[in-house]
């Protein structure tokens, strides 16, 4: 990378005690399958990180809305606990617990890349289901829910599951298309990415008979495959010792990269 003005603890391991309590308060995965614990959960990262499933259109007309109690929060964690899939899919995502990647663009990484934007996409479809049987409705019309999924299961395990939202993914984009220079991202890295893209295309399962869902899904697939590969280049080139690089990445791109796209795009 062509500055070391990133290159610091202050911003690669950047974390509020807020993010410490929610980290805490997500890492036993006995909870997650607990009312008790998934509940809550749901309603502080959603709200924390302005991706409450409760934003949505069919639940302003619900008879919970904004009624000031947990009663919506309480209703989707019981409906998403009596899902199969969801019981299902949190089995799997425990097997990630003891998993990492290399950063040195592994096949093993590549596996773990395809089960975590897997569960991604599979949690925001089961969570959309939820949704409707929480407020009784047949409204496919849902907004999409990929940025809090990946923000719950990021987590359960921070270590694999990379955020996104419209900041860190529209500053992946720029960052791999724009001619700033910025990040590094060069002709090796892009080749790379289409390569990426090519396998986790084929191996993810992101079909869905509602197509703005299926582009959600296949934006998450690009978003991994951007993030994977310029964290290979923070974990290499970093100074410091990084505590967890998806939160790495996610903050050089919120706090570094993002405002330095900017500056560049207005000279």
């Amino acid at each position: 990378m062509e500055t070391n003005e990133w290159n610091n603890a202050e911003i690669l391991n950047r974390q509020n005690k807020g993010n410490e309590l929610l980290y805490g308060f997500c890492a036993d995965p006995d909870n997650w399958l607990n009312k008790e614990y998934l509940s809550p959960q749901i309603w502080l990262i959603g709200r924390s990180y302005a991706a409450s499933p409760q934003r949505h259109k069919s639940h302003k007309n619900s008879n919970m809305s904004a009624d000031g109690t947990d009663t919506f929060f309480n209703e989707l964690a019981d409906n998403l606990l009596d899902m199969k899939d969801y019981r299902e899919l949190i089995e799997a995502i425990k097997t990630l617990k003891t998993e990492r990647y290399s950063y040195v663009d592994s096949g093993k990484d590549e596996k773990i890349l395809i089960q975590t934007a897997e569960s991604v996409i599979s949690f925001n479809r089961i969570l959309r289901e939820a949704i409707k049987k929480t407020d009784k409705t047949d409204d496919d019309d849902l907004i999409n829910f990929i940025s809090f999924s990946s923000k719950l299961l990021h987590f359960y395990v921070p270590e694999v599951f990379y955020i996104t939202d419209s900041v860190s993914a529209g500053t992946l984009r720029s960052a791999f298309n724009s001619n700033c220079g910025l990040a590094s991202v060069d002709v090796n890295d892009k080749k790379r990415y289409t390569e990426l893209l090519k396998t986790l295309k084929h191996e993810v399962n992101y079909s869905s008979p509602n197509a703005k869902i299926k582009e959600n899904g296949l934006d998450y697939i690009k978003h991994c495959c951007r993030a994977y590969i310029l964290s290979c280049k923070l974990y290499k080139e970093a100074d410091t010792k990084i505590i967890t690089v998806p939160r790495a990445l996610d903050n050089y791109l919120l706090y570094w990269l993002s405002p330095e796209i900017k500056k560049c795009k207005n000279n």
